[in-house]
């Protein structure tokens, strides 16, 4: 993005109903026909600590993970918090026609690919430095689980993408969200890669609102944006809010910052991976095998 380009900031909102328990302490893979949900999630991150400084330790934030979790009900949930917390289990979608992809993904790397892009075009094409807020409509509030600000972009296909996307994704993004998402899909995408606190773009990066604790937490509720040109009672569809130049668009970054800690958060810029199967994920799909 050259000096003084402008970019894009986008509404996409995502269903915000809460998933909990689906056989006793798992939570299995979400199957396509149940479509999205939340996850009050506890992994190891990095974080800005309230003295400005990088740490890293065991977080709870929201996100979309649709692999398998393992569940621990909150036995005295906050308000408007959730009811249940999920830890990721590495393990693919054997025996599932029909796996649910992950998208946005956050484990190892700030990752949006997929969702909406072919019904939207102008989701494939957004400017570096573009500012995705994902979030979900709530009693009239709409609530952020994602900021993700557009790092670098790379088109794939159905026919390419184990080649075009080498070497830039955690080996469980392969399995928990292209795998599913290419069973059927035809389409040109755009992955994008979300800058980080480490390579920033005008000094703003991809975060989650987290919060330290274990797994014992309450939990807390999303924050509510209140950045202006954002619509709450839009609750399906995306909105492409305004292009921004860069100074404009850090001025609308800062108000969600602002919202984010307001609500006692902290900024999560760093998500550990999840652990997973990389022999049998090679095993599956022998190109990425060559491609070692």
């Amino acid at each position: 993005m050259s000096e003084g380009a402008k970019a894009l900031l986008v509404q996409f909102p995502h269903p915000g109903r809460e998933w909990g328990s689906s056989a006793g302490s798992v939570r299995e893979w979400t199957q396509e026909e149940e479509g999205h949900g939340r996850k009050f999630l506890a992994h190891r991150g990095r974080f800005i600590a309230e003295n400005g400084q990088l740490e890293a330790g065991d977080l709870t934030f929201w996100g979309e993970w649709e692999a398998r979790s393992a569940v621990t009900e909150i036995a005295q949930p906050s308000r408007s918090g959730p009811s249940w917390i999920h830890r990721p289990l590495p393990g693919h979608a054997h025996g599932l026609k029909h796996p649910q992809n992950t998208d946005p993904f956050v484990f190892g790397a700030f990752l949006y690919s997929l969702c909406r892009q072919a019904s939207h075009p102008t989701l494939r094409s957004l400017p570096t430095g573009s500012v995705i807020l994902f979030g979900s409509t709530v009693s009239g509030d709409f609530l952020i689980d994602t900021v993700f600000v557009v790092g670098s972009a790379h088109p794939h296909t159905r026919l390419n993408y184990v080649k075009a996307l080498a070497r830039l994704v955690p080996a469980a993004y392969w399995d928990v969200s292209l795998r599913p998402w290419y069973r059927t899909a035809e389409d040109q995408s755009t992955l994008y890669v979300g800058a980080t606190i480490r390579s920033p773009i005008h000094d703003m990066y991809s975060f989650v609102p987290c919060q330290i604790g274990p797994i014992g937490s309450r939990g807390f509720a999303r924050p509510r944006v209140t950045v202006p040109e954002v619509n709450p009672e839009s609750s399906r569809n995306i909105k492409i809010l305004g292009s921004f130049d860069p100074g404009e668009m850090r001025r609308r970054w800062d108000v969600v910052v602002e919202d984010v800690t307001r609500a006692k958060c902290l900024l999560g810029v760093g998500i550990d991976a999840v652990p997973w199967p990389t022999e049998e994920s090679w095993r599956l799909c022998p190109v990425l095998r060559q491609l070692e």
